[in-house]
């Protein structure tokens, strides 16, 4: 990691004049957003403003003007104007932002024109600024075949970009240790199974972090145990690693952790652990067990954070549960899916977690009916923004743990 940071800063070069796009590229997992906020927390002081906007492939499906607001109330937190859409939106950053000079991660972008709804141009920004973009899909950043082959470094007048290949494999040894044995190198006798391990998993952070502290405590045959298995997985299957310490969680936290995988983002954490309690998930444990595997992150306390690929591969489990029909899942994500199970009357008691339903101008409603809610007898998650309900819900909702 510290040989990304150090070609970073010099693509960077804050001290230069003009503004630059840096893109971090490379497979799921390989530590794209650890050093783009690394970096974002090294370099934050030296700028105007700031925003860093996390998971924007997952955040953008709500419509791109919601990501805009984010990236507008960060660069411009006393700015009152309300924006009516994406075009909207660019106008609004393009007039006031002309003349700070800022600094902006893009986190996780997947199509061109998110880039083009929040850093489209050079332009729109003042000399200085500095855009960092991590994305799985080179070809978002507009690089040409011929210029891949070239490997990291300068693309264009403002563009540079950096691919994240593995870790070597001391640097691999020592980050799966820390995790594994709580110590930088593994003791002598479990040397050879612990490079073993490595060896099956591949040597990116993801994948070392979490099978690592997977294993943590546990006797020699089980690591010999989980050895041979994960050799049964392809490399490029991170979802198969992540499955065996998922497997490993008991049932209460099995639920917390899909939960998170389908709740939005920015959630408030003291309400959802009041929600867990009541449900009588035992947040006070499945949450240590869930942060000591290596599975999720709690930032400042308040925030939760899981990496995308486990965010899909909890979203692949709750897909499992019926492949074809989604008001038969426990949860939906996917505000579309919510809108039409609710307006078609498809919903059943399976449901127990909604995606927040806003009234937005792509959706065309705004009022829903108890008797939309009818067959959602389990439901325990409804967030609301904008939307009007009408009729009894007096005997409706015995199991809503959360409504706001």
């Amino acid at each position: 990691m510290d040989e990304h940071v150090e070609s970073m800063l010099k693509y960077l070069d804050i001290q230069a004049h003009g503004v630059r796009y840096v893109g971090i590229y490379g497979i799921g997992g390989s530590g794209k957003t650890t050093l783009a906020k690394t970096l974002f927390n090294q370099l934050v002081a030296q700028f105007e403003a700031c925003s860093f906007l996390a998971d924007i492939r997952e955040s953008s499906k709500h419509g791109l003007e919601h990501v805009q607001r984010r990236l507008i109330c960060d660069l411009l937190p006393k700015h009152s104007r309300a924006i009516s859409d994406t075009n909207d939106g660019i106008k609004v950053l393009k007039e006031t932002c002309r003349n700070k000079k800022v600094l902006i991660v893009l986190d996780d972008v997947d199509k061109k024109e998110q880039i083009e709804s929040l850093a489209g141009s050079s332009g729109w920004y003042s000399s200085g600024s500095r855009i960092i973009i991590t994305t799985r899909d080179i070809s978002v950043l507009g690089v040409e075949q011929e210029q891949l082959k070239e490997g990291s470094g300068k693309k264009s007048a403002e563009l540079w970009t950096l691919e994240m290949t593995e870790m070597n494999f001391e640097q691999a040894l020592q980050l799966f240790s820390s995790h594994a044995f709580k110590m930088d190198y593994p003791p002598i006798d479990f040397l050879d199974v612990a490079k073993g391990v490595i060896s099956v998993i591949g040597r990116f952070p993801l994948a070392l972090e979490v099978i690592g502290s997977h294993l943590y405590g546990k006797q020699k045959e089980v690591w010999e145990d989980n050895r041979s298995m994960l050799a049964r997985i392809p490399h490029s299957n991170i979802h198969g690693t992540l499955m065996i310490s998922y497997e490993a969680l008991n049932f209460r936290t099995k639920q917390i952790f899909l939960d998170i995988a389908c709740l939005p983002t920015n959630i408030s954490l003291k309400n959802a652990f009041y929600m867990w309690k009541s449900c009588g998930f035992h947040p006070e444990i499945g949450m240590k067990e869930l942060v000591s595997k290596s599975i999720i992150k709690v930032m400042d306390d308040t925030e939760l954070w899981m990496h995308d690929h486990l965010i899909d591969l909890g979203r692949e489990i709750i897909c499992m549960e019926n492949i074809t029909d989604f008001g038969e899942r426990s949860r939906l994500w996917d505000q579309e899916e919510a809108w039409d199970i609710l307006k078609g009357k498809e919903g059943t008691a399976k449901i127990e977690v909604l995606p927040p339903l806003l009234n937005s101008a792509r959706m065309q409603i705004c009022n829903l009916t108890n008797d939309d809610f009818r067959n959602l007898r389990n439901l325990r998650f409804l967030q609301l923004d904008g939307v009007n309900i009408i009729g009894n819900f007096e005997y409706q909702f015995s199991r809503l743990r959360w409504l706001s």
